[in-house]
């Protein structure tokens, strides 16, 4: 498919489609990993789940405590 072709069934003009080609070209950091998250990514991910459980860990043993620590009626 030409760029003119993809600018015309996009609705928008060609010089603005190859603009973005170019600026597309000159930065390929623009999709780092082409779709891999990167391993610092999945490490903050790790760590968000670890913390999400531990806080559920912690709210329920609160809890427990609370229910055990109070007077019998």
């Amino acid at each position: 498919m030409t760029i003119a072709r993809a600018a015309r069934d996009l609705g928008i003009s060609e010089n603005s489609l190859r603009r973005w080609k170019t600026e597309l070209a000159a930065t390929p950091e623009a999709f780092p990993g082409k779709g891999h998250r990167s391993s610092e990514v999945e490490e903050v991910d790790r760590l968000r789940r670890q913390v999400k459980q531990l806080e559920q860990e912690r709210d329920f043993l609160r809890k427990t405590a609370a229910y055990f620590a109070r007077k019998p009626e």
